[in-house]
């Protein structure tokens, strides 16, 4: 039997697994309920958007977050994920390196993992660097290039926020991937 913050964790899987089954379901309903040639007199901006919207949602994590064994630690890692997602809408969310991240206009802004002990945020060198003093403030520990959430602590979504924030405003006129 499952109690307390398992099991909120296991009904917050169950309820993603569910909106991701309804997202699958609504994205095949478009192209069934609208005959192929009547789309054309939609506006296929509008169309395209959709579809791309449909295309970056939360289940482009999906073969990552089954690779995570451990229920709780998958749930709160779709939550992160989501969780950017419903803030940011406006970053891409991929695959790279076997890692979950965001990214704009090409350039790297936040990326994650899990691993058995935490999970690891890296928002780049220049993001550590700038926030070092409010992430060993919030109780975490980091690296030159990451910062380890262990599971047994809760996530600080301001300060992750912020990191996020501080890349976007950071990197607005970086053309590379990552930093030089």
């Amino acid at each position: 039997m499952i109690y307390g913050r398992d099991l909120l964790f296991h009904r917050k899987v169950r309820l993603w697994n569910f909106e991701l089954f309804i997202e699958r379901i609504m994205s095949k309903l478009i192209h069934i309920i609208i005959p192929v040639d009547s789309r054309d007199s939609l506006n296929k901006g509008n169309l395209e958007r959709a579809e791309d919207n449909h295309m970056s949602g939360i289940h482009i994590f999906e073969g990552y977050l089954e690779k995570i064994e451990d229920l709780t630690q998958q749930a709160r890692v779709a939550e992160v994920l989501k969780w950017v997602m419903d803030k940011f809408p406006e970053l891409k969310p991929k695959v790279a390196w076997n890692q979950p991240m965001f990214t704009e206009h090409g350039t790297f802004i936040i990326g994650f993992s899990a691993s058995k002990q935490h999970m690891a945020v890296s928002p780049e060198r220049a993001g550590i660097e700038h926030f070092s003093e409010e992430i060993l403030k919030a109780g975490y520990e980091h690296s030159q290039q990451l910062m380890r959430i262990p599971w047994n602590k809760p996530v600080d979504f301001s300060l992750l926020k912020r990191m996020i924030v501080y890349n976007r405003l950071d990197k607005a006129e970086c053309s590379t991937f990552w930093r030089k």
